[in-house]
């Protein structure tokens, strides 16, 4: 059954309003299911994690208070250059991602408005 959440219902304790598509009216139920096809949850992605830890890894060489030389500074460089290029990579995957996102969103959409209304 489709419906469409209005809001609390305020002369009902705990209860919504929704508008149910095959009865055409207004209902207020006490429980209220919210099913979002097209929102998923947020997950920790290689870039959030690669950012993280450069941020520690930030921290730690500034509370050294020593300038980097020698080995630890090829290292950081190194460490750099890694971040960088796992950065391309997955910020061209992330745009795929949302690409996708976007096009099943419009699909949706336009599925909605091309059903059918019957009276």
């Amino acid at each position: 059954m489709t419906e469409y959440f209005l809001g609390n219902a305020t002369e009902h304790y705990q209860c919504h309003k929704v508008w149910t598509f095959d009865t055409r009216s207004v209902q207020i139920g006490h429980t209220v299911f919210f099913k979002h096809k097209y929102l998923t949850q947020p997950s920790i992605i290689e870039s959030d994690t690669l950012l993280r830890a450069s941020a520690k890894l930030c921290a730690v060489l500034k509370d050294t208070g020593t300038p980097v030389k020698g080995d630890t500074r090829r290292t950081v460089s190194m460490l750099m250059d890694i971040f960088k290029n796992v950065a391309k990579t997955t910020a061209a995957v992330e745009d795929k991602h949302k690409e996708s996102r976007s096009n099943a969103a419009t699909t949706h959409t336009t599925n909605e408005e091309s059903e059918p209304m019957s009276n």
